[in-house]
């Protein structure tokens, strides 16, 4: 028997347990650990199964006792882990498993409400795992909620006002407990879906979310992209406040936000990767990024994008590559174990490309290399553009 005929089986077996006894799931399989697994094996295969059985199925277990409402039960050691700004990374407990069986029926456009009800019952339940967990089917709620009523209807009405407080209810919730990391991160996946947002709520998310790195999208989003985005509905949107806000990030030297930082350098390194026509856009953020002194970890990203665009910007790009140089070479003052281990690594071709195009510029930006490797950097000169200035100049080979 396939392992979804064996997973059909249970659910039929479960649904004649169920109906014959009139007992409820927690009653007739009185051990969590037995529900648990009934519940995640038949997770597995509820799609073969129409939406109105799905749902029966949701009814059943939404109101397991598995987890505890007790956030601080020592046998369950989860909560405790988000409470500490960790992200469990693990599927267990009844209520858990059944978060990922709710996301399946948000897929219905005709069941997409009801699914929006027990994301609801989710969140309310007390332990911070389980509010965790309701995050799963309120991301794909968000991916869908054009199927909600009341959508582009301002003020908010219906299904759609209710899927905004929801996610509000996240947004404070993580704003009153900052210490939520692993919250505040899967929730960025819901933003990044839930974009047709007013300044004032934008702003909310924010200032929010920047614990977590992977707001850097939205920032740059934000600032960048959402002006020019959902002019058909009535939501008033001013992106300065945005690429204020995204200036401020790239200029922090709080080392709170260098992470957030790096992300950001990332997203428009990305974005003018994918499409060179967006590099005008990201200029600006780029020769801020290049103003600050050097951040380890960051200066890939910079090199990637100088790599990208160097032979479109010869003349800028050089510019922002001898800027690169000279903030390391700034750097490499500091003590040598803060230094240790930093390499500049897009060299090669970036080298190549200053050769052909700024031909002039390449003698001088070589000698700073070499003085930055007298410094412990590991910055790799190609052989055949040494022996070029060596033969440019032989009496220094005299």
């Amino acid at each position: 028997m396939t392992e979804n005929n064996e997973c059909n089986k249970t659910f039929e077996q479960l649904k004649i347990d169920l109906m014959s006894s009139n007992k409820k799931a927690c009653e007739l399989i009185p051990d969590p650990r037995m529900r648990e697994e009934r519940v995640r094996k038949i997770g597995q295969c509820i799609l073969d199964y129409p939406p109105d059985e799905i749902n029966w199925f949701i009814e059943q277990f939404i109101n397991d006792p598995d987890p505890s409402i007790d956030s601080n039960d020592p046998s369950f050691e989860y909560c405790k882990q988000i409470n500490s700004g960790k992200d469990p990374l693990v599927i267990t407990s009844v209520l858990g498993h059944l978060a990922w069986v709710v996301q399946k029926l948000a897929i219905s456009e005709s069941y997409i409400k009801n699914a929006l009800y027990f994301t609801r019952k989710l969140v309310d339940h007390p332990n911070l795992y389980v509010k965790l967990q309701a995050i799963i089917p309120l991301i794909e709620i968000a991916k869908r909620r054009q199927w909600l009523d009341g959508w582009k209807i301002r003020p908010y009405e219906k299904t759609y006002k209710d899927f905004n407080e929801l996610v509000f209810y996240f947004v404070n919730f993580v704003k009153n407990n900052p210490n939520f990391v692993a919250i505040a991160k899967w929730m960025i996946q819901v933003l990044y879906y839930y974009k047709d947002l007013s300044t004032e709520q934008a702003e909310q998310i924010l200032d929010s979310f920047k614990i977590t790195s992977e707001s850097g999208g939205l920032y740059v989003y934000y600032a960048l992209y959402r002006q020019s985005h959902y002019e058909d509905q009535d939501i008033e949107f001013n992106s300065t406040i945005f690429e204020d806000k995204l200036r401020s990030i790239i200029a922090s030297n709080d080392n709170n936000d260098a992470r957030l930082r790096k992300n950001v350098a990332w997203q428009l390194w990305k974005i003018q990767h994918d499409d060179k026509k967006q590099f005008p856009k990201v200029k600006e953020y780029i020769d801020l990024f290049l103003e600050q002194p050097y951040q380890r970890g960051l200066n890939l990203y910079i090199e990637d994008l100088i790599n990208d665009r160097i032979d479109d910007y010869p003349m800028l790009c050089t510019q922002w590559f001898e800027t690169v140089l000279d903030n390391i070479s700034t750097f490499s003052n500091k003590e040598i174990q803060e230094q240790k281990g930093i390499w500049i690594f897009r060299t090669g071709p970036i080298l190549q490309s200053i050769a052909k195009n700024q031909p002039d510029k390449l003698e001088k930006i070589i000698s700073k290399m070499q003085e930055v490797e007298k410094k412990g950097i590991i910055a790799p000169i190609p052989n055949d553009l040494l022996d070029k200035i060596h033969n440019q100049n032989p009496s220094d080979n005299a």
